[in-house]
């Protein structure tokens, strides 16, 4: 279904466009958060580097534009060689980016590990009252102190730092290969070797649970009826910016599963099931351009 559901998405796209357009730089930014060094590791991932070392190798070599390896920006944890993905190092690599990009850029920004959900400081900004959070792998408890989730990369971050990007004319893939539900699903056992879910219950970060349903019985409505992308911003593109284009791994009543692929080769290992597919989608259009499948 998940491949079927690309390749539609993918092939509509690709008829709509008419004419070819070439980035002028291609950058990338690929986010794998394995280990938490604040959560036991009952928690801790075993795909999300092995996801960003795929998409390297695919930009690298198998995309329609090859990115230069040297803009290709890798951050991930238990593989040595790379950046630790910390929220510290993630904004790094942004302010870096936004440095360097021009008008015309492409950029692709890829994230796999834990997501989870914390009650927003301004209910105003979520219809929910809950905040969507990637999880750096410097993740802290819940504070009520400071009334947030330390070191937690929220959705609206995420939002502005993409908009910093599109400000300047540079076109954006974001693709993020998390779970953002609240809730504990039910569908996978999280400690089977074969498969895992990459979603983080509030309450191993301290959150209580009842405490997160009592924001949302007081929240001015639940917007989670689609996919559960992360961004508190439209795709597409308005006049003066670059266009935004995003895809989630889960919508609200989905898991987002890591396995180990490719099924049944003797080499298979550990991959979130999306960047997978999404990967052997996308080889499978190796003569269109990004801005003909985005």
């Amino acid at each position: 279904m998940l491949r079927t559901l690309l390749t539609t998405a993918l092939t509509s796209t690709l008829c709509l466009a008419a004419v070819p357009a070439l980035a002028r730089e291609n950058y990338a930014i690929l986010i794998g958060a394995n280990k938490y060094t604040n959560l036991a590791e009952r928690w801790w991932l075993k795909g999300p580097s092995n996801d960003v070392q795929l998409v390297a190798e695919y930009l690298t070599t198998s995309a329609p534009v090859p990115f230069a390896p040297e803009n290709v920006t890798v951050l991930t944890n238990g593989v040595d060689g790379y950046i630790d993905p910390t929220l510290a190092a993630i904004r790094t690599a942004f302010a870096e980016l936004t440095e360097k990009a021009e008008a015309g850029d492409f950029v692709y920004l890829h994230f796999s590990g834990h997501g989870t959900q914390a009650p927003t400081k301004d209910p105003n900004s979520e219809l929910d009252g809950l905040d969507e959070l990637f999880l750096p792998s410097d993740i802290g408890p819940w504070s009520n102190q400071i009334g947030e989730v330390e070191n937690a990369l929220v959705d609206d971050e995420i939002g502005v730092m993409i908009n910093a990007l599109r400000a300047k004319g540079v076109d954006v893939w974001a693709v993020f290969d998390s779970c953002y539900s609240g809730t504990v699903t039910r569908g996978l056992e999280a400690d089977d070797d074969d498969v895992r879910t990459r979603q983080l219950p509030p309450e191993a970060l301290g959150l209580d649970p009842d405490a997160m349903e009592d924001v949302v019985s007081r929240s001015i409505g639940d917007p989670r009826d689609g996919a559960e992308v992360p961004l508190d911003l439209a795709t597409g593109q308005a006049g003066g910016e670059g266009s935004l284009v995003a895809f989630s791994a889960s919508q609200s009543n989905e898991v987002t599963p890591e396995k180990n692929l490719p099924k049944g080769e003797p080499d298979r290992k550990p991959q979130g099931v999306f960047t997978f597919t999404l990967m052997q989608v996308l080889a499978e259009y190796p003569g269109a351009t990004y801005a003909q499948i985005g």
